[in-house]
């Protein structure tokens, strides 16, 4: 009897163990990457980020695995890797981002995330990156000098963003069309659906210089100037002041001008 007791606990365990590997391997929406040294579990830096801004944050294929990628997601890396603490990569919609360092569910927002008067409210911001709020139009326009010519036109955006909030303000603008992601606006530009698509100049530029018929330039004249910065919970002020450390260093040693030069935002 006592053999038949054995082999249950046994089977038991073994069971047990199957199915926390099963739980373990559906999350879906994250990847964790381990940045910490051997010894104790490290803290969790949880990120969350809406993948679709290039060339700050976005998804690409590498034998046959998806990455993100992106210079926010190496800044991410590099101030993780500097405070000894696990990266866990968190795939949110821009307009969720918010309510999900609220709750709980990330701890730092890295998504080139402008700071506005209205998000500073919410969240701490630590600056990292000097920005501009562009315009870019089809080719065959040529009326679109500035914001305020884009009068009657059409006009695509990302949800949520700087973005949207300057097409809401444009004086008898024809049409608004928004999205959930910024490459989907930058797609109805593309494909004739919308005359023009207002987003950060950085990503304009990399958009331009690595998209074949984009069907877009550039207007000289930007929006306005802007500021991205990471995202925290006013309560956390402890991660707060360590990234923000982190972030000091990591543009002191040159890190911060490599990654730069790295993804041409320089």
């Amino acid at each position: 009897m006592a053999n038949w007791k054995k082999y249950i606990v046994t089977a038991l365990g073994a069971a047990l163990v199957a199915g926390a590997v099963l739980v373990s391997g559906c999350g879906g929406s994250t990847t964790k990457e381990a940045t910490a040294g051997n010894g104790a579990a490290p803290q969790v830096l949880k990120v969350g980020v809406n993948p679709t801004y290039v060339p700050f944050e976005f998804i690409k294929e590498e034998n046959g695995e998806k990455k993100y990628v992106g210079f926010d997601m190496d800044m991410a890396r590099e101030i993780g890797k500097r405070l000894g603490m696990k990266v866990e990569i968190n795939n949110i919609p821009f307009d969720g981002l918010i309510p999900a360092i609220q709750t709980g569910q990330i701890n730092m927002i890295a998504s080139g995330m402008v700071i506005t008067p209205e998000r500073q409210e919410k969240l701490n911001f630590v600056p990292y990156y000097e920005s501009g709020l562009g315009i870019l139009v089809a080719k065959h326009i040529n009326d679109v000098k500035n914001v305020n010519d884009l009068k009657g036109k059409k006009v695509a955006v990302q949800m949520g963003t700087t973005g949207s909030v300057a097409a809401h303000k444009i004086e008898g603008v024809g049409e608004i069309r928004e999205f959930d992601h910024n490459s989907d606006a930058l797609l109805e530009l593309k494909q004739g659906g919308a005359d023009a698509a207002l987003t950060a100049i950085p990503v304009a530029k990399y958009y331009l210089a690595t998209t074949q018929d984009s069907n877009a330039k550039l207007v000289e004249e930007p929006i306005t100037k802007q500021t991205m910065g990471f995202g925290f919970n006013k309560e956390d002020k402890e991660l707060y002041e360590k990234v923000k450390k982190a972030v000091e260093d990591i543009k002191a040693d040159g890190t911060y001008a490599a990654l730069a030069k790295k993804w041409n935002i320089n």
